[in-house]
């Protein structure tokens, strides 16, 4: 499968430490996500004047253990472009 083009302004966000399921964060760590969130949304919002965008959340499957090759992240990809349609 090939990889996609980043689209512009697309911003990653990962965990410092490895994991495979966002939805084992812990509480501490929730808190110091949603303040990189809103940061970089802020900036995001700030640099391109208050633009739509989505965000993914990348995560294993739930009906999997820990999964060593995989890191789960988020991606946040403001609405600049428009796709081509087939």
């Amino acid at each position: 499968m090939p990889l996609r083009q980043p689209l512009p302004f697309e911003t990653w966000i990962l965990p410092k430490n490895h994991a495979s399921h966002f939805e084992n964060i812990r509480e501490n760590e929730v808190e110091d996500l949603s303040g990189v969130m809103r940061q970089v949304i802020v900036k995001i919002e700030a640099a391109l004047d208050q633009p739509g965008y989505n965000y993914i959340i990348h995560t294993a499957p739930f009906d999997t253990q820990e999964l060593a090759h995989y890191h789960w992240h988020i991606e946040i990809m403001p609405s600049l472009t428009k796709t081509a349609r087939l």
